[in-house]
């Protein structure tokens, strides 16, 4: 990634900090229906330990199963953002705990996640794709 533009992708980086911000409170709020502001139509995930859900509709009916059962309490540190003139990328650590919404134990995860941003032809920024893996030991 080239950075010959220092002043935009600042910028840019910035623009992508309050991305997470807003997804964030949507993810708190379990408003999957605010999912294809974020995403690309052909958003592509890569779950650990499942197969890869393909589309901005496959994303949302996950999302929503999971926030039909679960209230969702997550943190997040953005450690880096890379970024180019069309495609950006953001790592970050997340601590996500799960908690139902009738019986049951709540989830927690520590792990390491991985965001490829593409621009979008106003300038705004869209996730196509997210990638994650768990740092806890399975057991």
């Amino acid at each position: 990634m080239s950075s010959d533009k220092p002043m935009s992708r600042q910028s840019d980086k910035e623009t992508i900090r309050k991305w997470f911000k807003n997804y964030l409170g949507a993810v708190r709020k379990g408003d999957y229906e605010a999912y294809p502001t974020y995403y690309t139509e052909d958003v592509v995930m890569l779950p650990p330990n499942h197969p890869a859900l393909y589309g901005i509709d496959t994303l949302v009916q996950m999302a929503k199963a999971n926030f039909d059962r679960y209230n969702v309490e997550v943190d997040v540190t953005i450690e880096e953002i890379l970024v180019d003139d069309s495609i950006a990328l953001a790592r970050l650590s997340v601590i996500e705990v799960m908690i139902p919404k009738g019986d049951g134990e709540s989830l927690k995860d520590d792990r390491k996640t991985l965001f490829i941003f593409r621009r979008n032809a106003d300038g705004s920024w869209s996730a196509s794709h997210c990638m994650w893996n768990s740092n806890l030991s399975a057991s």
